[in-house]
């Protein structure tokens, strides 16, 4: 008696999908069928803004849903660099040097609500001031107000320092007087998966008898963790 075998392959590297494959005989149709599913899940369950000046300190007792799950001063990630550390060796930057610091900046968002409308490239200062504290000038006028944030996670507190001083100069300003700092905390997931799936089915010639043979599998993984985000106010000012 003579025999003859039909095989069907299917290989199926599908991201939370099952792959089904089919072998089939003239009209009479027996099946296989085999299923693989592939599935990653990764949650992201807190979302907080830490400063950089201040920690948060748990309650020992009493738990809120919501609150940071670490005590006393948390440590920023490496996009993070306080101001009072970069002003150790500089405090006066030009505008050359500005444009070369936010030229590598990833993805910001630059806030500027102003007080005088924005003055010609002859009025620009050349050279801009940054400080942390009010200046020690005779006279102070307060031109603006800029809130600058980082919006990737590959953007850092210099560049988006850069960034601010430079829109304060549009506004007129000599100097900046940095207010406020921190870090936009937010927990990011990703997952992925493949599934494979293989069938094989076979049969004689006088349909008597037949067998069919099948099998799936699947693979996930799934990562998540923080990503801190720097962001800074600051006060556009004039002095003289």
């Amino acid at each position: 008696m003579k025999k003859f075998s039909i095989v069907t392959l299917l290989v199926a590297a599908i991201l939370m999908v099952s792959a089904p494959a089919f072998a089939d005989y003239h009209s009479e149709k027996p099946k296989a069928k085999a299923n693989s599913d592939a599935i990653a899940v990764a949650g992201a369950l807190v979302n907080n803004i830490s400063d950089a000046k201040r920690g948060f300190a748990n309650p020992a007792i009493i738990g809120f849903p919501g609150l940071p799950g670490y005590f006393g001063t948390a440590t920023p990630g490496s996009s993070f660099q306080s101001l009072q550390t970069l002003l150790t060796y500089k405090n006066l930057f030009t505008t050359d040097e500005l444009m070369m610091m936010a030229k590598g900046t990833f993805g910001s968002k630059v806030i500027v609500t102003p007080l005088v409308k924005k003055v010609g490239d002859n009025d620009k200062a050349e050279i801009m001031k940054l400080s942390l504290m009010r200046p020690e000038a005779t006279k102070t006028t307060l031109v603006g107000y800029i809130t600058v944030k980082a919006t990737s996670d590959g953007t850092v507190s210099p560049e988006i320092m850069a960034e601010a001083m430079l829109a304060a100069r549009d506004l007129g300003a000599d100097t900046v007087h940095v207010t406020s700092e921190g870090v936009e905390r937010v927990l990011k997931a990703f997952g992925w998966g493949i599934g494979f799936s293989y069938t094989k089915a076979t049969m004689n010639s006088s349909e008597t008898a037949g067998g069919v043979a099948a099998g799936g599998t699947g693979i996930s993984g799934g990562t998540a963790g923080y990503k801190d985000r720097p962001w800074l106010q600051l006060f556009a000012l004039v002095t003289d």
